[in-house]
């Protein structure tokens, strides 16, 4: 009798309860009261039918499937070749990351042609997003969103958060009604403009601007007003690129008012102590002291914090003594001046 058969083995020595030999499962197999019987499996023995018996007994604990799976064949590892074997890999030129071509900061990103100022941008700038959203948080009723700006819009336009107060401002220095005649002087992108729209429903405005490239998204602006507004503008608003100092002193028509908004340069700073307005050159309270004497009702003036309210009413008077004024201070949101309103009555 074979002794490396465990089941042989287990019923010579009356064992009911036997280990299952099985790779899957080494568990304890359910007790059994019929003995077990003699099965002579050649894969459990190790052996094929065919073959005589091996010499070497096994003890019912081991795994005799062990030792008849195939041995892996042995694969010496190959020697790396010396590094002077080794032929040099050509090496290709490093590539260059690929940038978009972003537009230009200081230029405006609108398509213009102008006269003999001709420059074309595909993609046109907006207001940043904060802008945006706080004109529609706000309920302004002016549509930031719709604005073609240029590089230096945020520092020359209407706020939203400025515009309530803007507002109170010019409803109690000139009320609305039929038949005004107002002239934005210096509109830049047209923001006081549409905000001029906006509050004196049916007046003939007129937008002036002397730089071209801003002019033409004034333009643009103006084109599109019912979309800045969301509602129809009747009479259009005129654009005009010109000198705004010759097309007043051409004025022939009375006007009801003039606005100026002068860019107050780099030389404006907030902790210098004082600082002059000045427009093409000359002191802006020349220039609105002669507009009133043109037969023009009111003349509203945008001045820093620094400027010096006195030294400006007196230019105003020397060109018109009658002149009377009223100042607004414009806040930002959180503690701190803006700029003034200055308006000047004949």
């Amino acid at each position: 009798m074979d002794t490396r058969n465990v089941y042989e083995i287990h019923r010579r020595e009356g064992i009911t309860k036997t280990t299952c030999l099985d790779p899957y499962f080494n568990g304890p197999q359910r007790q059994r009261s019929n003995p077990l019987p003699i099965i002579n499996d050649p894969i459990l023995s190790g052996r094929s039918a065919s073959s005589s018996p091996p010499t070497r007994s096994y003890k019912a604990t081991e795994r005799p499937w062990r030792n008849v799976l195939p041995v892996p064949e042995f694969k010496p590892v190959q020697e790396r070749p010396a590094q002077s074997e080794v032929p040099a890999k050509s090496k290709k030129p490093r590539r260059k990351p690929k940038t978009k071509n972003k537009p230009d900061a200081t230029s405006s990103a609108v398509a213009y042609a102008v006269g003999p100022h001709a420059v074309s941008v595909s993609r046109p700038q907006r207001f940043p997003l904060w802008v945006r959203a706080a004109g529609h948080e706000l309920s302004t009723d002016i549509r930031y969103d719709q604005f073609v700006t240029t590089a230096e819009s945020i520092y020359s336009s209407l706020l939203p958060y400025q515009v309530r107060s803007v507002r109170e401002f010019f409803g109690e220095a000139l009320p609305a009604r039929p038949g005004l005649h107002i002239i934005d002087a210096t509109a830049h992108i047209g923001c006081d403009t549409s905000n001029f729209a906006w509050m004196y429903p049916g007046a003939a405005i007129t937008a002036i601007e002397v730089d071209p490239v801003v002019a033409e998204a004034l333009k643009q602006n103006m084109a599109r007003l019912h979309n800045i507004l969301s509602k129809r503008v009747s009479p259009p608003v005129c654009v005009v690129n010109t000198d705004c100092l010759a097309y007043l002193g051409a004025l022939t028509s009375p006007a009801d008012l003039v606005y100026f908004d002068p860019p107050w340069g780099s030389g404006w700073k907030k902790d210098s102590a004082s600082f002059t307005l000045e427009l093409g050159g000359r002191p802006l309270g020349e220039i609105a002291g002669e507009t009133l004497a043109h037969d023009v009702l009111l003349v509203v003036v945008k001045a820093p914090e620094n400027v010096i309210v006195d030294d400006l009413v007196a230019a105003v008077r020397r060109g018109c003594p009658s002149a009377t004024y009223v100042a607004r201070d414009i806040l930002k949101p959180k503690n701190g001046l803006a700029y003034r309103l200055i308006a000047f009555h004949r």
